[in-house]
């Protein structure tokens, strides 16, 4: 939720801690096309030293490592070519993590990112939900997904939930 976190690395910044920002790379894209920083100011100039984009997508694919994170991806790949409103979420190394999270102190975050911060044995300091529940561990929305799809779905997040 960038618009959110957009908003407290403003104000850490103002109070004078080294904050950052590290978008998604589904920030701004699709159905997520309204959280773009650039949304939330009239100095977006001032604040893009401290907005780095990131591989790392909002989607349950970011929660695992190899063979599953790969399986995952190319089932988003699918999608992605059948239906152009599908995104396709790439998956993304435990180099890569440990190398984006190296040098910062403190996390704070929602959605995807417990899971995604465990893979490399961290966590995060702070973890607010944006979902009615919680999202990929208890929201109604996912259940119900969930209970749609097959035993494969049911696994997957399964793993998820532990992870968050």
């Amino acid at each position: 939720m960038n618009n959110n976190n957009f908003s407290l690395m403003r104000y850490f910044r103002d109070i004078g801690i080294d904050a950052h920002l590290l978008l998604s790379s589904n920030d701004g894209v699709s159905i997520s096309s309204h959280f773009k920083p650039d949304s939330d100011t009239f100095e977006i100039n001032k604040w893009k030293p401290f907005i780095h984009q990131t591989k790392i997508s909002e989607n349950i694919v970011s929660s695992f490592n190899f063979p599953t994170s790969w399986s995952l991806s190319l089932r988003s790949f699918y999608r992605s070519k059948k239906n152009k409103k599908n995104l396709f979420y790439a998956p993304i190394s435990k180099n890569y993590l440990r190398n984006l999270f190296k040098g910062y102190t403190h996390f704070i975050g929602s959605g995807i990112y417990p899971s995604v911060l465990k893979r490399i044995n961290g966590s995060l300091d702070i973890f607010y939900p944006y979902a009615l529940g919680v999202e990929y561990y208890d929201n109604q929305e996912l259940k119900s997904l969930i209970n749609q799809k097959g035993i494969f779905a049911k696994y997957i997040f399964s793993k998820v939930k532990k992870a968050m």
